[in-house]
């Protein structure tokens, strides 16, 4: 049999949990952060373009005959295909898995594919959404019930929306936004997103999206505030395309709303160019840059922090830049005693030989650096 040319991402070197900040989990009294663990799932999922496993795009390939009875030789029914599929898969499976409370994992370890724990997963969040809302119906305390559930029933109301931003489909948007105006600040989930927010977080797919809820944002009264609404840690639009390597959608915000460049987030003080080195996205990484011209993301602290991200994901040649535009990072020390020097020794991969960069351009940063400190030092002493 001829072998198959089909191909299945296998980002095996990602630790997939890492990258999210939570641990899903249903409580019937404390409620549920899975509009939160989703958003970050869907960040991860289709940035290393396993999106298709969950959504049902990427089935498995069709099963040659068994050529057993034992359960055993599940792997081998489709051949190659099937094991390398199954192989992306479970992988997939396993990050869901990793990033669940250890009280829901028995309850979904045994479903057989990433998509079947996906949908279970979303079809326990609806019915409890249902639930809440037939309990809203029959409380016996009125008002006050309304008044306790007004922000699920907000996010209830706008699931339709959320929906298609997360989809890039404009034309129902439109359509909701044609009947109630209200909805172009919604907040479409617990952690504060808004529309623009969730359709710049899905890439290449919401730009259609993004450049007509922008258009329609700035022609309101109070456009540059929505533009410019930010979720509960703190991040901005700008801040999402940053952290999901969306450059088209980047160019939109920041031609239309260049503040948005020197907004930070709630959590470290973090700029939109500091996200997109925290993140390891270079593309959008270089736009920033050359976008944020101003001094503010580069001072003190915040610049020595941005060094510290661009070490830490390996771009070297950036961080050589940064040194050589504002030499006193070289030689600032952060109040926990960190300094460039400091990230640069700790990161393996700088002396490392599997990359591209050379000896001499690894030795180019540790000599600037430390050039630069030395020089500070001989005229501390020459000052005394």
């Amino acid at each position: 049999m001829a072998s198959s040319n089909v191909e299945y991402p296998w980002p095996a070197t990602v630790n997939g949990p890492s990258f999210i900040s939570m641990k899903l989990r249903f409580h019937e009294t404390d409620g549920t952060n899975y509009k939160a663990w989703k958003e970050q799932m869907l960040c991860l999922i289709e940035g290393q373009d396993l999106l298709g496993f969950i959504d049902g795009t990427i089935p498995p390939p069709p099963s040659a005959p068994e050529t057993s009875t034992s359960t055993s030789t599940t792997m081998a029914r489709g051949g190659n295909d099937y094991r390398l599929w199954r192989r992306s898969d479970r992988l997939l499976k396993g990050w869901i898995l990793g990033s669940l409370h250890e009280d829901m994992v028995s309850e979904v370890s045994a479903l057989e594919t990433s998509r079947n724990v996906w949908l279970h997963l979303e079809n326990t969040f609806y019915d409890r959404q249902k639930n809440i809302l037939k309990s809203l119906e029959y409380s016996s305390t009125g008002e006050n019930k309304l008044h306790e559930t007004k922000e699920e029933d907000l996010i209830m109301k706008y699931m339709p929306l959320h929906k298609a931003a997360l989809e890039g489909d404009w034309e129902t948007a439109k359509r909701i936004f044609d009947r109630d105006p209200r909805a172009k600040s919604a907040v479409l989930d617990n952690t504060g997103l808004t529309p623009l927010h969730v359709a710049v977080g899905t890439g290449k797919k919401g730009i259609h999206f993004v450049r007509n809820m922008v258009e329609l944002l700035m022609a309101d009264d109070t456009g540059e505030e929505l533009m410019a609404r930010r979720n509960v840690t703190g991040h901005t639009a700008l801040h999402s395309a940053a952290n999901v390597d969306n450059t088209e959608a980047a160019t939109i915000l920041v031609n239309r709303m260049p503040r948005l460049l020197y907004t930070p987030n709630f959590l470290r003080n973090d700029f939109p160019v500091h996200t997109a080195a925290l993140f390891s996205h270079k593309r959008i990484l270089l736009y920033l840059l050359q976008a944020t011209k101003e001094q503010k993301p580069y001072d003190c602290y915040d610049g020595l922090r941005l060094l510290g991200y661009l070490i830490e994901a390996d771009f070297f040649d950036v961080a050589l830049y940064l040194v050589d535009k504002y030499p006193y990072l070289a030689t600032l020390v952060a109040p926990d005693g960190g300094c460039a020097l400091w990230c640069i020794s700790g990161n393996k991969s700088a002396f490392s030989g599997r990359r591209r960069f050379s000896f001499w351009e690894h030795f180019n940063i540790l000599h600037s650096t430390s050039s630069i400190l030395m020089q500070n030092l001989t005229g501390d002493e020459e000052a005394k």
